[in-house]
């Protein structure tokens, strides 16, 4: 594994793939999280551009949840769905449980999902 160091902090990557991307000659920056950089007009994924030279196509998760961590091990390829579900909490979270909301009127926790209501979870 290879550090490339940003302002906003590292970027692991690779070794096999750390020369390829500093072929690019692109200035690697940290964006919501994401490697990014200005390619031929536009703004690449570091995740994407990774992926894609190893034959991964389609939407790209970090399996680590770790949008800094490109090593290809780290990298798969998703349904929407399956990338959803690979998300963290979220800030506004209540209940420390994903898919659970807080119900105003009843003062309990309620499940987001059917599954969750026949589980009983």
């Amino acid at each position: 594994m290879k550090i490339i160091p940003t302002g906003r902090g590292p970027i692991f990557v690779d070794d096999c793939d750390l020369l390829w991307l500093l072929g690019l000659s692109v200035h690697w920056y940290l964006g919501n999280g994401y490697a990014r950089a200005w390619i031929d007009g536009e703004v690449k994924d570091m995740h994407i551009l990774i992926a894609n030279r190893h034959g991964l196509y389609g939407q790209i998760d970090h399996k680590n949840q770790n949008r800094a961590d490109n090593q290809f091990t780290n990298l798969r390829t998703a349904t929407t769905s399956q990338n959803m579900a690979n998300v963290g909490l979220i800030q506004s979270n209540t209940s420390g449980f994903k898919g659970v909301t807080w119900h105003r009127r009843d003062q309990n926790g309620k499940p987001l999902s059917a599954l969750a209501v026949i589980l009983r979870i």
